[in-house]
């Protein structure tokens, strides 16, 4: 099948497009991919180091914070001020040590010199080395006595984790005096919660920091806490985000506190008397990427500052940094990854990629000639969109593209004339026009008599309410209410023929026969009443005023048809029938009623709705009476007659 020229011709052109394409688009990606790739991995490295540092802040605020605040409880507590309270109930202090596993031992020392310690074994090895442990034993409780003639004795005791005692040290001459450690001494002088530089602890010999706080109701008695600095890098090696990450806690001045991955031999270089500044130190030989997060620290003689990502031979490394407050104390904590082993994932699947790319190029060309014969496929869209304009279909947009200019030309104009209906559609109703075209009628001037249901509803105080409203606030109103209405209209069958002021004239069995047309009319009405109270509801709660319709209803002949002149048309109905139904609509205000149907209308849905006769009315421009009555709703189960009559009939009311 030959389409818009040779087959030849078209099959150049859509191998020349595709080729074209395709290397344009390769190139572009791989322009792209050069230029942006390295900046884009070192911007997501950055936020993601930002983020685990995040976490890190708040759990290493969250853990020192604990840990502070359990030294205040203890140091609040009134029964640490007598040594033989918390041997009688060690729970005390386990309590706290059982809650917080970061903690290495907590303590309380005395101003004669006793002291009381609780540690685990269990939890630390260099515990249960020094202290010879059993094998079981959970917890141990160091007991330092003072006798009154200053003699000091010192025995450990050991618990399981059911805090049953199952052994103890020989008692022995304390060789420990709280009293001359740094964390008694710096809580004397502090108010609240003082902390330590790090230092070498006086049993185990770790290096660490030590939290303490004076008791407030007993002069003298210390409350410490320690926490190891090995303890703090294992916290520090699970915010790692690669794994030769290395994460560092520097203090205020920038002095090395503890690193991810910090082992024993950190401390070999470190001096060991008690009470120096003691720390972590990194090796000449050591870690260098440890190496370049330390030195990326600038330092002057008043503290530190955190410095933003550095550049090291052919490594590239993302350092980032994250203030930690805890308390009166300023953490820094940093660090440090190597951008290559961050890019590792992204430059594999960057090689898949490509060779996906090079194998789909070698596969596009013999596929380019099946391409070709798809150029059909808008055609046969804009012959089903030539279809739908027939119908006057016009809610879905026209999406057919193509390259073959010819084709895309069609589309354009398809497009523009579909534009142009739906402009159209604005100004005349679409049903009537799809009805019209349904039928099969040519327009021309002049009609046809045909039994129709005709139907006028008005909006009810519409004059009152336009006097003190805004042109927006009318508009709004009447578009709400064209809108609840022609949808009845249109779901009942029923076409609007207009809209007259505030008003609507739908008609019933035209342009399209309806069968039961006034029935079909009738409960349109009501439901146009049922969706009007739905509405007025939520129009309340809005502060909108709400709506209020009133609606005549006439069945009989009138004609049909398109009057008008040469160039402009109109499809209407005229005739006495309409009339009637205009009338009916303004008799709804003297009889206080919604909806008034003719005497013709009762006649054809008698047994099926409920309505109340109001006696025969005289209508303004007509000799005769009209038999009037009020439509209530649909035929009640069981009820045998739907007819019932006012007392006094409304026989000498007149329409205007």
């Amino acid at each position: 099948m030959t389409i818009l020229g040779k087959p030849r011709s078209l099959t150049i052109h859509v191998t020349v497009a595709f080729a074209v394409l395709f290397a344009v688009l390769a190139a572009t990606l791989i322009g792209f991919s050069t230029l942006s790739s390295r900046a884009l991995v070192l911007d997501a490295a950055r936020k993601l180091a930002d983020a685990r540092l995040d976490l890190l802040a708040g759990e290493t605020q969250a853990k020192f914070e604990r840990i502070e605040l359990a030294v205040q409880a203890v140091a609040a507590d009134r029964r640490i001020g007598d040594p033989t309270a918390l041997i009688a109930d060690h729970r005390l202090l386990l309590g706290y040590f059982d809650e917080l596993q970061d903690l290495d031992g907590i303590y309380v020392g005395y101003p004669n010199g006793a002291f009381f310690h609780v540690v685990s074994p269990a939890r630390s090895d260099a515990w249960a080395k020094t202290l010879g442990a059993p094998d079981n034993a959970a917890y141990a409780i160091r007991l330092i006595g003072a006798d009154p003639d200053g003699s000091r004795q010192s025995i450990w005791s050991f618990y399981d984790a059911d805090d049953k005692a199952i052994g103890a040290s020989p008692a022995g001459i304390a060789n420990y005096d709280p009293r001359l450690r740094p964390w008694y001494r710096k809580a004397q002088e502090t108010s609240g919660v003082s902390w330590t530089s790090s230092y070498v602890f006086a049993t185990t010999r770790e290096v660490g920091l030590t939290m303490s706080m004076a008791a407030a109701s007993a002069p003298g008695v210390v409350v410490g806490a320690d926490v190891t600095l090995t303890r703090l890098g294992e916290m520090l090696d699970r915010q790692k985000i690669s794994p030769r990450t290395r994460v560092v806690l520097f203090d205020g001045r920038g002095r090395l506190v503890a690193f991810s991955g910090m082992a024993a031999n950190a401390f070999e270089d470190a001096p060991s008397s008690d009470g120096k500044r003691i720390g972590p130190t990194i090796r000449q030989d050591g870690d260098k990427i440890l190496g370049m997060v330390f030195k990326a620290v600038q330092r002057d003689g008043s503290g530190a500052s955190f410095g933003p990502a550095i550049a090291n031979s052919n490594a590239r490394y993302v350092i980032a940094s994250k203030p930690v407050d805890v308390s009166t104390q300023q953490l820094h904590a940093v660090m440090g990854a190597p951008v290559e082993e961050l890019m590792s994932e992204v430059t594999r699947h960057s090689r898949n990629a490509w060779a996906v790319s090079a194998l789909i190029a070698l596969m596009s060309f013999p596929v380019i000639y099946f391409v070709a014969q798809l150029i059909a496929r808008p055609l046969n869209e804009l012959s089903l969109e030539a279809k739908k304009l027939k119908s006057f279909n016009l809610d879905e947009p026209l999406t057919t593209r193509s390259r073959i200019c010819e084709v895309q030309r069609l589309a354009d104009a398809m497009r523009a004339a579909k534009a142009g209906l739906q402009t159209f559609g604005l100004y005349v109703p679409k049903e009537l026009v799809r009805q019209v075209l349904a039928s099969g009628a040519e327009p021309s001037l002049g009609g046809e008599e045909r039994d129709l249901t005709i139907m006028f509803l008005d909006l009810d105080g519409f004059t009152s309410f336009a006097e003190n409203s805004t042109p927006d606030e009318i508009t709004q109103l009447l578009s709400d209410f064209f809108s609840l209405a022609s949808q009845e209209i249109a779901a009942g069958g029923g076409c609007v023929d207009k809209f007259i002021g505030d008003g609507i004239m739908a008609i019933w069995n035209a342009p399209v026969l309806t069968p039961d047309h006034a029935m079909r009319a009738c409960q349109c009405a009501l439901n146009i009443q049922t969706r009007l109270t739905q509405a007025n509801a939520l129009r309340r709660r809005s502060g909108l005023p709400p709506l209020q319709a009133r609606i005549g209803i006439h069945s009989g002949p009138a004609v049909i048809g398109n009057v008008g002149s040469a160039d402009r048309l109109e499809y209407t109905a005229i005739g006495d029938a309409v009339n009637i139904a205009a009338r009916l609509e303004a008799l709804n205000k003297e009889f206080d009623t919604q909806i008034l149907v003719s005497g013709e209308v009762v006649q054809r849905v008698r047994g099926r709705l409920i309505v109340m006769a109001k006696g025969r009315a005289a209508l303004k421009g007509r000799m005769g009476r009209v038999e009037v009555h009020a439509l209530r709703g649909a035929h009640a189960a069981g009820s045998d007659d739907p007819f019932t009559e006012e007392a006094e009939p409304e026989a000498s009311r007149a329409a205007g």
